[in-house]
C-alpha cells in the first residue's frame, strides 16, 4: 500500500487482453504495475497495443510495466498488495514462480485469478505449495469471474487491438482463508471491492461456497457455442456456420453462438452439452448462482434440463437473446478449461457427458491448441 492509501496491484500477463483490460479499467483506483516479457514492453512502448473500450475510439495502451526478470526488485521498492494472475490456465507453474519471491515473510500479497474454467483455485494452491510450503495456507486467494467478452485482433504490422463494452461486470470472492480468527480472505476481497467500486466497474461480491455456483456460472456462460463452434468440418448442417475460420490455436472468428442456435441440430447439441454440464455441476459443486453479470444464470441452468421439443419453438428467442448478450466468437483454444472441465466434473459426479467428448474431438481435429 502507497502512503495515501492507494493499493499497488501486480498483473502478470499485462499484455494480454484480460491483463490489458484490468490495467486499463482500474487504473484510476489502484497504482497498477503489469508484468510482461520484454518484447510485449517493448511493443507497448512503441504504440503498438491499443483498446477500443466500447464505442470509444481506439486509444494507445500505457502502463507502469516490468519484466518477469525484474519482479523481484520491482516488489522491493513498490510492495504488492495484490498479484493479479492474468494469464492462461494452467496456474500453478506460474504462481510458485512468482510466490517463491515472497518465502521466508511474514505477509503476502492476496493472489486474485481471473482464468476461465474450475481449476484455477486448486491449481493455484499447487503452485503456492511449491513455492511457500506450509505458509501456502495464509495467502488470500480471490477469483474473479470477468463477464464481457474482449475481442483481440493483430495487424500486419504486429499491432495488437482489443475491444470490450462498457460497464465492466464481474464476480469475485473467496473462500475463508484464516490466521488465527482473522479471515485474511474475506479481508482481501473486501479491499478489492473497494477497488472495483471506485474504478466504476460492476461487480457482485461472492463468499464461501457461493464462489463455485460463480464459477459455474461463469462456466456456463462461456459454454453457450461452443457446439456450434466445432460444427463445421464434422458432417453437421453448417448453414448457420459456413465460412468459419478455424486456425492453429485461434478463436473461430466468424461462428456466433446466435447462429448455432439458429440450426435446429447445432441447438440438440448445445442444449445437450449443457445439460451435462448442468446435471454434473448440481451433483458435484452446489449449483449455480442465481445472476452473474445481469444474467439469470440459475433459471437458464434450469431450462436447459428440459426437454428439447419443450425448448425447441422458442429456439428463435433464444438465439437473439443470445445475439444480445455473450455472442463472441469462440475461442477454441482453452476447450480444455470449457468442455474439458465438464467432462473432468462428470467423472467426479459419475455423471456421463458423450457430447462435451465428442466436442473436445472436433476442436482437436480442427487442430486447435489445447
Amino acid at each position: 500500500m502507497m502512503d495515501d492509501g492507494t493499493r499497488t496491484i501486480y498483473v502478470v500477463g499485462a499484455a494480454g487482453r484480460t491483463g490489458m483490460l484490468f490495467c486499463r479499467e482500474l487504473q484510476n483506483a489502484a497504482r497498477m504495475i503489469g508484468v510482461a516479457f520484454p518484447a510485449e514492453i517493448e511493443n507497448i512502448k512503441s504504440g503498438k497495443a491499443k483498446i477500443v473500450r466500447g464505442k470509444n475510439l481506439p486509444e494507445i495502451f500505457t502502463a507502469e510495466l516490468v519484466p518477469p526478470e525484474d519482479f523481484g526488485v520491482a516488489i522491493v521498492r513498490n510492495a504488492p498488495d495484490f498479484l493479479w494472475l492474468a494469464a492462461r490456465n494452467p496456474v500453478d507453474k506460474i504462481t510458485a514462480f512468482y510466490y517463491r519471491h515472497f518465502a521466508n515473510q511474514q505477509n503476502f500479497p492476496a493472489l486474485v485469478l481471473s482464468q476461465n474454467g474450475l481449476s484455477a483455485v486448486d491449481d493455484a494452491k499447487k503452485g503456492l505449495r511449491a513455492a511457500l510450503g506450509q505458509d501456502a495456507d495464509k495467502v488470500a486467494i480471490v477469483r474473479v469471474s470477468l463477464i464481457n467478452g474482449v475481442d483481440l485482433n493483430t495487424d500486419g504490422d504486429g499491432t495488437l487491438t482489443i475491444g470490450y463494452k462498457l460497464p465492466i461486470k464481474l464476480g469475485f470472492g473467496t473462500a475463508q482463508t484464516y490466521i488465527g480468527d482473522t479471515d485474511v480472505s474475506f479481508s482481501a476481497s473486501l479491499g478489492l471491492g473497494k477497488i472495483f467500486k471506485k474504478a466504476g466497474v460492476g461487480a457482485r461480491q461472492f463468499r464461501g461456497k457461493d464462489v463455485l455456483a460463480m464459477e459455474n456460472a461463469k462456466l456456463f456462460l462461456n459454454l453457450i457455442g461452443m457446439a456450434a463452434a466445432t460444427a463445421q468440418g464434422s458432417g453437421e448442417p453448417t448453414a448457420a456456420v459456413e465460412n468459419t475460420d478455424v486456425g492453429a490455436g485461434s478463436p473461430s472468428r466468424k461462428t456466433t453462438a446466435d447462429q448455432g442456435w439458429r440450426d435446429k441440430e447445432i441447438f440438440k447439441k448445445e442444449i445437450a452439452m449443457l445439460r451435462e454440464f448442468v446435471s454434473a455441476a448440481n451433483a458435484a459443486r452446489g449449483g449455480f448462482a442465481a445472476k452473474l453479470g445481469g444474467y439469470p444464470v440459475k433459471l437458464l441452468a434450469r431450462l436447459a434440463l428440459l426437454p428439447v421439443c419443450l425448448l425447441a419453438p422458442w429456439r428463435g428467442i433464444l438465439a437473439g437473446a443470445v445475439a444480445k448478450g455473450r455472442n463472441r466468437p469462440k475461442d477454441l483454444s482453452e476447450i480444455d478449461y470449457y468442455n474439458g472441465e465438464v467432462v473432468r466434473l462428470g467423472k467426479k459426479a459419475n455423471v456421463p457427458t458423450p457430447v462435451n467428448e465428442e466436442i473436445i474431438a472436433k476442436a482437436r481435429a480442427l487442430k486447435c491448441k489445447i
